[in-house]
């Protein structure tokens, strides 16, 4: 009750709403946790997320930031130049394809798989980089490999919709929680 005076209720309410947003190594294994994955003994946790990009229909990039127990790591920032994609063509799904299948087989070649990929887009973004993580596998057969790989999920941010693989039902977290 002496904080709420010595600060004014606005204030602390303010404080709180902060603080829940935060990101922690707590929130990512609630996240985790709510899209009904393991949560790893291995430390850190990382998650890496995954937009693809355009101006006016040319130069499609595709980006990954990068969150290591609660803080982004921007020296693990990427920038990715499309190679599969003709000059002017607009094609979301097969940029993510591309990516994906790159980022596996980058993951297979360096030991580096995050614990979580989050793609930005909906069921069907998600479906294409399930695509491009199949075709890296193709180049990387054997039962050990599956094993290996990431957890992935899709974020549609327009209605705040969660994806995770083979489920048809979005998940939602909570408005103004810390994992959303």
């Amino acid at each position: 009750e002496s904080v709420d005076r010595m600060l004014g209720t606005n204030l602390r309410e303010e404080m709180e709403n902060l603080t829940k947003r935060t990101l922690t190594r707590g929130t990512m294994e609630s996240i985790l946790t709510e899209l009904t994955f393991e949560i790893p003994k291995k430390w850190p946790l990382t998650f890496e997320c995954y937009d693809n990009s355009h101006t006016n229909g040319q130069f499609t990039v595709a980006s990954r930031s990068v969150i290591v127990n609660g803080k982004s790591e921007t020296g693990l920032y990427r920038k990715y130049k499309l190679k599969t994609l003709e000059e002017d063509k607009i094609d979301d799904f097969e940029s993510m394809r591309e990516i994906m299948e790159r980022r596996t087989i980058e993951g297979f070649e360096q030991n580096n798989f995050p614990t979580l990929i989050i793609i930005d887009g909906g069921k069907w973004q998600l479906s294409s980089a399930l695509q491009g993580i199949e075709r890296a596998l193709k180049k990387y057969p054997g039962e050990n490999e599956r094993e290996m790989l990431p957890k992935i999920c899709s974020l549609a941010k327009r209605e705040e919709e969660i994806f995770i693989p083979w489920d048809n039902h979005s998940i939602h977290f909570d408005p103004g929680s810390a994992e959303l």
